[in-house]
């Protein structure tokens, strides 16, 4: 994407660079996000797992305890690709950014 500089100020290149790579700056805030609501839920998560362990084995209980096992599993499942994304989008990020930089020159 080619942006062309009408006037020049002391922070011309800044905002060119805020200005091409708008989308690319927001791309990971929801990974981010989705990271602090799993993080958020651990302790509510280990905490009814807790309750589950101190009531008595019956039916009603398996399926709670099956629920949680279902919890865990989208629970850190979530962790581990918001992860991965939220350190993959930003070194795509700063790959675009040096090379709008350097194609110019």
């Amino acid at each position: 994407m080619l942006v062309l500089v009408t006037a020049k100020t002391g922070h011309s290149l800044m905002w060119m660079t805020f200005r091409a790579l708008k989308w690319p700056l927001l791309y990971p805030i929801f990974p981010r996000l989705c990271l602090t609501a799993f993080n958020f839920c651990q302790p509510f998560l280990l905490s009814r797992a807790i309750e589950l362990a101190a009531e008595p084995i019956n039916d009603e209980t398996n399926n709670y305890g099956y629920g949680l096992i279902g919890g865990y599993v989208i629970v850190y499942l979530g962790i581990a690709v918001n992860i991965l994304t939220s350190s993959y989008l930003p070194s795509i990020l700063i790959e675009k950014t040096h090379s709008i930089w350097i194609v110019p020159c």
